[in-house]
């Protein structure tokens, strides 16, 4: 199953909804797709076990003072101790953060705390796309 996450407070009336609304049309009818709008931590239960049960992730939110929104922070905590109670399962994680900013690399700190997130929680990260008015497509930053 794919989770396509979004972290902006503004939920489903965000750019970070829009973009995850292009990707899921983008994807094969088949896929699994389950959509989150986190605009608060905590995470309800079902939310948890949703993405918890979910091998892609995908993260979509705005940048925050060079970082993640601080409820985002919250959540990815949970969902890091929820991940250790299925630790045999291999996630793969994607990551967008969208700004107003004309550079994407605007966006490496927020994409740096993901990187060091995915590695708490033992997920496996794939690549990053840092959105700005001018963007780049790469590994995650090392």
């Amino acid at each position: 199953d794919i989770a396509l996450i979004c972290g902006s407070p503004k939920g489903k009336n965000s750019a970070s909804w829009v973009i995850l609304q292009g990707l899921r049309d983008a994807l094969p009818p088949q896929a699994a797709v389950r959509e989150y709008a986190i605009r608060t931590a905590p995470l309800p239960e079902q939310a948890l076990r949703g993405i918890a049960a979910c091998d892609v992730l995908v993260f979509a939110m705005p940048l925050y003072v060079d970082g993640l929104p601080s409820h985002m922070v919250g959540a990815l905590l949970q969902l890091e101790a929820g991940f250790r109670e299925t630790p045999q399962k291999e996630r793969t994680a994607y990551a967008l953060v969208n700004s107003g900013f004309y550079e994407g690399h605007q966006n490496a700190h927020a994409l740096h705390m993901l990187r060091h997130w995915c590695r708490r929680a033992g997920v496996r990260r794939t690549c990053r796309h840092p959105s700005g008015s001018q963007s780049s497509r790469e590994p995650f930053p090392r």
